[in-house]
């Protein structure tokens, strides 16, 4: 059983292009196919994936803004209170 680094799990989530979709279980097939190893501990993956999306460095405020001056004041609105996450549209 391989325990990754919380570094180790920030780096794989920094090749990930903005826009695109990246699982726990797809980052933990990885690092085992890696080092070679029966399978990667789902509890540490899990926590380290969730502390580097939290992290304010990985946040961009600026996108944020930008999307928020896009949409409607309800739709605001609905999106705050739903907890939905903003997405980028193209016009």
């Amino acid at each position: 059983m391989l325990i990754p680094t919380a570094l180790e799990i920030d780096e794989l989530m920094k090749k990930v292009e903005c826009g695109n979709v990246i699982t726990v279980a797809t980052i933990r097939d990885y690092l085992t196919k890696k080092y070679k190893v029966d399978f990667t501990c789902p509890l540490t993956t899990g926590i380290f994936v969730w502390i580097d999306v939290r992290s304010p460095q990985a946040f961009s405020f600026g996108l944020l803004r930008e999307q928020q001056k896009k949409i409607s004041p309800k739709e605001k609105r609905t999106s705050l209170h739903t907890g939905a996450h903003l997405k980028q549209t193209e016009a």
